[in-house]
């Protein structure tokens, strides 16, 4: 907005008293259209689960945030100084990864004035690309229509119009080796020179692995500007949470039972297993399981020994994996359920 102001004519109208940087931001890039595009993805991506998601607890740099959508929203209107931004969101396979960056980018785009940056979700999983700049493209052209150069988007980044985000970050590493992905990411970093946000997500025993520490340190150096890096860790749910969330799974599938009646029944069968509670994704199979018959009555049957409880969940996070995750760049699974239950 430093820049001035402009005064010119589209469309055969007078544009005057508008700063220019919103001008080529809303205008001519057309930034309210791509809020738009990130709210229909986001609504078509979650379109089944979309009205029990709930907040989830993270710690960035050990700081607990009840509300992980709104502490995220912060950290990126208020970026650091002088410095790239770079967050490393982890957490075990299934506590929400992807869900919190889909509604942090939905928060963002629902509210977009032109004030706060909008939040690109990049998504790596189970997709093949080669490089991170094929990864954006990919993106913008097949998933939010909204056709960029890799100029302007660099450009609007570097401006915090853009926050990116590079959801599966240990699956580009998979395909590309940890040398070349930590320097694609250097030459990304390189190119904001000190400016913008960026955030990369994996599994926490990505981050937590010797192999990563080190080549993080050998590889992700800058020639260009300096980076600030903070850890964002996805809490594993607790009671309150999984209460909240059965509440919302009872009212918007309009079943007539007692949510703090159906939290205390599962709490109690699985009573010994309670890190799969703890887990967003198993949560939600145990409770599908809890109401799979058409009556939806209680169908957990109390005589499965604890194993054969834990198998059948695992069975549903082997299907999400197969046919949900691991897909190539037209959808299609790369492997069979049985190839990952194998492995």
């Amino acid at each position: 907005a430093a820049l001035g102001l402009i005064v010119s004519a589209q469309n055969g109208e007078k544009i005057e008293d508008l700063p220019f940087l919103k001008y080529v931001k809303d205008t001519l890039i057309g930034f309210p259209t791509l809020a738009t595009q990130v709210i229909k993805h986001v609504n078509q991506k979650n379109r089944e689960q979309k009205e029990c998601l709930i907040q989830s607890p993270i710690l960035i740099d050990d700081e607990h945030y009840e509300n992980g959508v709104d502490a995220l929203k912060r950290q990126f209107i208020n970026p650091p100084i002088f410095s790239t931004g770079l967050i490393q969101l982890m957490a075990p396979a299934g506590q929400g990864k992807s869900i919190l960056l889909d509604m942090v980018s939905y928060a963002l785009a629902k509210d977009y004035t032109g004030e706060n940056p909008l939040l690109l979700n990049i998504d790596l999983l189970g997709r093949y690309v080669g490089s991170i700049e094929d990864a954006i493209a990919g993106a913008l052209n097949n998933v939010y229509y909204f056709p960029m150069s890799q100029r302007e988007i660099m450009y609007a980044i570097k401006n915090r119009w853009i926050v990116l985000a590079l959801d599966g970050f240990d699956e580009l590493i998979s395909r590309v080796g940890t040398k070349d992905a930590f320097l694609k990411l250097t030459s990304l970093i390189d190119q904001l020179d000190g400016c913008g946000y960026l955030l990369i997500s994996a599994r926490e025993s990505f981050f937590e692995s010797q192999e990563i520490k080190i080549s993080s340190q050998a590889y992700l150096m800058p020639q260009l500007g300096t980076y600030e890096k903070k850890n964002c860790v996805i809490m594993a749910w607790q009671h309150e949470q999984r209460k909240h969330f059965i509440s919302k799974y009872v009212d918007v599938n309009h079943l007539n039972f007692n949510s703090d009646d159906i939290c205390s029944d599962i709490e109690k069968i699985f009573d010994n297993d309670e890190e799969l509670l703890k887990n967003p994704f198993f949560l939600t199979k145990i409770i599908e399981w809890y109401f799979e018959d058409h009556e939806k009555v209680l169908k957990i049957d109390s005589s499965l020994d604890s194993f054969a409880r834990i198998q059948r969940v695992i069975e549903k996070y082997i299907e999400r994996e197969a046919m949900k995750k691991w897909l190539d760049r037209d959808g299609n699974q790369i492997s069979t359920i049985d190839d990952h239950r194998n492995v």
